[in-house]
């Protein structure tokens, strides 16, 4: 196979420029929509319980909702379940069908969940709305699933090794953005339904906030229908069309475009070409990309010098999200414990609900995300990963 490991040179030793910032965007408006549409559930559930399963004698606002728990727990788990499923198969597409082409399906997939999700109602048999809320959150969580690797992948791709870490971070952060917009849209959505959510001492019970969270859930479509657009302005990462797909003359000219995007079309455009295993000089750029571009996934992290690293990465993401998981989808339940999630009203104690997690995740997220944004070049990645787990098992005990 032949390889353009000298022209690859220019992307990797590129500084940071426009075009590394637009790929940010790209990459990071999915991992944005689906923290949104992952954990906008943890502001709807106590509202979907208030309306599908109420208490209609209960006297506090917290008290009328009485979803059963294991309807609970599985609705908040659902999209997890999807996700599992999703990182494994669009995993495997993404080398197969390239990652633009597997991009468009899970983010159809995502839209078309979403819209059914918020959609969803009773039906005139045995199935629920709470069973029918499941599905389509586990499908949801399937197109998720497809969309956490690829999003990343594309950052990764086309970044420089100077910018690799701050760009796989900035898009990261969009995590606690999409987190961060989910209380805005829940105080939106409650804001603009306000003149028909009144309740009376007597009755604290109103069918219309049926409303809320459906429009919670369904504008998780509009950076998804966002991602479309701005996906469709970015190239097959070349690395991938010249690597996987074998094809070097497209790969060539999506780099050059790239490059040239980035203000270095001369650069590549000089760059002799590679053509065998054997014809750069150990000293030159892109001199290990050609030496190792053969191997299959197998042959490198079958090394157990290479494997150990990788287990190691995925252990402790894996330990990271036991714990970000378990808070984030539970985080309403825990700041009713910090005074939030009060009220004489069903609006006002919805109201402080979302506010409270607004704060929590401003607060708390959003700083640690861009933290490591600013720093992850400077302080390295090993320095802030323990420094991030040993606050963890501080706050955690």
């Amino acid at each position: 196979m032949s390889t353009h490991a000298t022209q690859f040179a220019a992307l990797d030793n590129s500084k940071f420029n426009r075009f590394h910032l637009k790929t940010i965007l790209v990459s990071g408006i999915g991992f944005f929509t689906d923290a949104l549409d992952i954990f906008a559930i943890n502001l709807a559930i106590p509202i979907i319980s208030y309306v599908w399963w109420p208490h209609l004698d209960a006297h506090k606002p917290s008290k009328v909702g009485g979803m059963p728990s294991i309807i609970t727990s599985l609705l908040k788990a659902s999209t997890q379940m999807g996700t599992f499923i999703g990182q494994i198969v669009f995993g495997y597409l993404g080398d197969k069908l390239g990652r633009k082409a597997t991009y468009g399906i899970v983010l159809g997939i995502i839209i078309g969940a979403t819209i059914n999700t918020a959609l969803a109602s009773d039906t005139k048999g045995s199935i629920g709305i709470g069973a029918m809320l499941i599905l389509w959150r586990i499908i949801l969580g399937i197109g998720i699933g497809g969309d956490y690797p690829i999003s990343a992948v594309i950052a990764s791709e086309f970044a420089s090794v100077s910018t690799r870490g701050l760009m796989v971070a900035a898009v990261f952060s969009m995590q606690g953005m999409g987190i961060l917009a989910g209380a805005l849209l829940c105080l939106l959505s409650l804001a603009v339904f306000k003149p028909t959510l009144e309740t009376t001492p007597q009755s604290l019970y109103n069918p219309n906030f049926d409303n809320v969270w459906r429009l919670l859930l369904f504008l998780g479509i509009v950076p998804a229908i966002m991602a479309v657009y701005w996906r469709l302005q970015v190239p097959e990462t070349p690395r991938f069309t010249a690597a996987v797909d074998g094809n070097s003359e497209l790969a060539m000219k999506d780099l050059q475009d790239v490059v040239g995007q980035m203000g270095q079309g001369k650069d590549i455009v000089a760059a002799p070409v590679a053509t065998t295993s054997h014809s750069l000089d150990p000293s030159q750029h892109g001199y290990r990309q050609e030496k190792y571009a053969h191997l299959t996934f197998t042959q490198v992290f079958g090394n157990w010098k290479n494997g150990k690293m990788l287990f190691a990465t995925a252990a402790t993401w894996c330990l990271l999200d036991i714990g970000f998981y378990g808070v984030q989808l539970n985080q309403s339940a825990i700041i009713s414990q910090l005074g939030y999630g009060t009220g004489d009203t069903a609006f006002d104690y919805f109201w402080s609900l979302a506010l409270g997690n607004l704060i929590v995740t401003l607060c708390g997220a959003v700083p640690g995300y861009f933290f490591t944004v600013f720093t992850i070049e400077k302080l390295g990645r090993k320095v802030i990963q323990i420094g991030g787990f040993a606050i963890l098992s501080v706050i955690f005990v």
